[in-house]
């Protein structure tokens, strides 16, 4: 959303070095978010402060429980003295496992660290480790990311509707993508978009390429009949 987005260009422009935690549910176009503002950072003048800025993420999803303080450690050891890097950390809330004093570490890190931070969390991962706290304020800007509506949906899976077209050697229609996008969006409640109607398109164009292996006369274009 605009909001968000103003708000996290506005974090990473502060003189304070203060961090920002992006509030989501997985599958809504995190990734896509992240990369506008990085393009952003590198073709509008608007943005000329992020100009210098190299983003990187950094997933950390499946650390175990008892890697994690190492993992941590490590990280820091890495990033803390590159004030040009903006890192986004893919499952912060996996180096926090309940028990570990992990959480402590980490603001120590980042008292100390010259970098920004992004750190992606879910709602529920939010409330565990960040929200009550008196000092999450002092080192981050937490900023939610909403599920997007249908207008911004279409456009996230336009874009990664080329990614697939390139990967599968297809054509996908744009009846085809406002099909997945409604569709899902009508009948797939449990998940959020773009992610389901990405997934929607990704098995479309998966059975064509299988398809075509057998028959190479195969049709090549989601959305033909």
């Amino acid at each position: 959303s605009i909001q968000a987005f103003d708000r996290l260009t506005k974090t990473l422009y502060g003189r304070v070095s203060q961090h920002a935690l992006l509030c989501r549910d997985p599958g809504i176009g995190d990734y896509a978010f992240l990369t506008e503002v990085a393009r952003l950072a590198l073709h509008d003048d608007r943005y000329a402060f992020l100009k210098d800025r190299q983003f990187i993420r950094v997933d950390c999803r499946f650390v175990a429980p008892d890697e994690s303080r190492r993992f941590l450690n490590h990280l820091f050891a890495e990033i803390a003295e590159h004030e040009h890097l903006v890192v986004i950390l893919d499952g912060l809330a996996s180096l926090l496992p309940p028990g570990s004093g992990n959480r402590a570490v980490l603001l120590a890190a980042l008292n100390r660290c010259a970098c920004r931070i992004i750190g992606l969390v879910t709602p529920e991962e939010y409330e565990d480790h960040f929200a009550g706290y008196a000092d999450t304020p002092e080192f981050f800007t937490v900023i939610p990311l909403p599920e997007p509506g249908i207008e911004t949906a279409t456009h996230l899976v336009e874009h990664f509707a080329v990614g697939l077209c390139r990967q599968y050697d297809v054509s996908i229609s744009p009846e085809a993508i406002h099909s997945a996008v409604n569709l899902t969006h009508n009948y797939v409640p449990n998940k959020r978009l773009p992610q389901k109607a990405v997934a929607v398109l990704n098995d479309i164009c998966e059975d064509i390429a299988f398809a075509r292996l057998r028959d190479p006369k195969t049709r090549t274009q989601v959305g033909e009949q």
